[in-house]
């Protein structure tokens, strides 16, 4: 399925943001996590941000693309593009999932997590 260019706001129990610093490959429950080089908005604004995917030689930012964040008060939303590469997906929060075979009351992510 194809990501139709829009405006998104992301709700999850891992957090509702896109992380500001380098994510590592194979987190955020895909292979190229894409993550935010830069600033979130302040109040109001909307602005042009660098994001990083983090894939090949330099698992950090091996390839950028320009995004719009928005901020709206209590949230952020973001301007998603479909990405140049598969599997690559957009990574929000910054709460790690619980290793294979635990849960946890809160939808699965750390802390809590009990074998099942």
């Amino acid at each position: 399925m194809n990501l139709k260019s829009d405006w998104y706001r992301f709700t999850s129990e891992a957090g509702s943001q896109m992380p500001t610093s380098c994510v590592g490959k194979e987190r955020c429950g895909t292979k190229h996590p894409v993550w935010l080089h830069g600033e979130l908005p302040t109040a109001g604004e909307c602005k042009h941000v660098n994001a990083c995917i983090s894939a090949g030689v330099n698992h950090c930012c091996s390839h950028q693309m320009d995004m719009m964040v928005k901020n709206c008060g209590r949230f952020n939303v973001y301007r998603l593009n479909p990405l140049p590469m598969c599997p690559a997906a957009y990574c929000a929060g910054d709460i790690e999932p619980c290793p294979p075979g635990f849960v946890s009351p809160n939808g699965g992510f750390q802390p809590g997590c009990t074998g099942k």
